[in-house]
């Protein structure tokens, strides 16, 4: 693969006379089009390049609206997917739409009392904080994607720590995973 300055360079001083497209189908396995591979590969691609973030940071302080939107994102599918998980073991229909985080939050919690655990731990209970505090600064996933909001109000600025943001999002991820081992494990039974 050719530097990435480069091919722009290339592209922008040599426009193809055809467009060759470059987002094509592709055959894959039953394992990448599911739940469980998008929450890993957002939750990975989250990870890589926070840590990468946190090498150059302060002089890349633009990364961290995109790395807001991607941990927020990583979080919304693990929650999808622990959702639907529960839901598969109670026989429920899951409620795992949109992506407000204190709605898909409640939907688990709901889900882990359907199937028969109390989620009244201090991991719970931390995480749940944790769900508050994400959604109470971007209650629609909009504030960090976009300056404003459909009105044409301007959200407002906030400081993001990445570490502690890398923080919040691994905890959430992984009690997420944690459920899904466990009701997982319990079904198997």
């Amino acid at each position: 693969m050719e530097n990435f300055l480069d091919v722009i360079r290339i592209e922008t001083e040599n426009y193809p006379s055809r467009l060759k497209k470059f987002i094509l189908p592709r055959q894959i396995s039953s394992s990448e089009q599911n739940w469980s591979y998008f929450a890993y590969a957002f939750s990975k691609a989250f990870e890589e390049l926070t840590m990468r973030a946190m090498d150059v940071a302060p002089r890349m302080d633009y990364l961290r609206l995109p790395l807001f939107v991607l941990g927020r994102h990583s979080i919304v599918l693990a929650l999808k997917e622990a959702i639907k998980e529960c839901a598969r073991c109670t026989s429920d229909q899951p409620e795992a739409q949109g992506h407000s985080l204190q709605r898909l939050w409640n939907e688990l919690l709901n889900e882990l009392t359907r199937a028969g655990y109390f989620p009244d731990d201090p991991w719970t209970t931390y995480c749940g904080k944790l769900i508050t505090h994400l959604h109470e600064v971007d209650p629609k996933g909009e504030s960090f994607r976009y300056p404003c909001g459909r009105d044409g109000s301007t959200f407002v600025c906030m400081e993001i720590d990445i570490e502690q943001l890398a923080r919040a999002q691994q905890n959430i991820v992984l009690y997420c995973d944690a459920v899904i081992s466990m009701v997982s494990y319990a079904g198997d039974v």
